[in-house]
């Protein structure tokens, strides 16, 4: 058995990331995505093969799930102490959570950059 390493997870929401979120739907598990600090890596729990890409690498760019892989278009950080998921692959770009998954400037105060990651439990395969 192989240990997936320890992931943190977050809810996502149309409105927000959000730890303690109350998602109305059939599939819950499509609202929870995995972000792996190893591999730097936010995938869907539901759909494994599906992880958080920018698509489109401006200000505002879209983000969405697209198939995992190991480009650096899906390249993210999470950091403890702001709440902040940094783009990895663009300078100063971090995750944006409003009516819709984009990215922007950084910038501490915006609400909607901030996130709520906790723990999970390491899965062995």
């Amino acid at each position: 058995m192989v240990p997936i390493s320890t992931a943190k997870v977050f809810y996502f929401t149309p409105n927000r990331f959000d730890d303690n979120a109350v998602v109305e739907s059939a599939d819950l598990d499509a609202h929870v995505w995995l972000y792996d600090p190893l591999l730097q890596r936010i995938r869907n729990k539901a759909y494994d093969g599906s992880g958080l890409d920018l698509v489109e690498r401006k200000v505002k760019g879209l983000v969405q799930g697209c198939v995992c892989d190991p480009t650096r278009s899906q390249s993210w950080s999470y950091n403890d102490f702001t709440g902040q998921i940094q783009h990895l692959g663009t300078m100063g770009l971090y995750l944006n959570v409003d009516k819709n998954l984009y990215v922007v400037y950084c910038d501490t105060a915006l609400l909607s950059q901030k996130s709520t990651l906790t723990s999970s439990t390491p899965k062995y395969r």
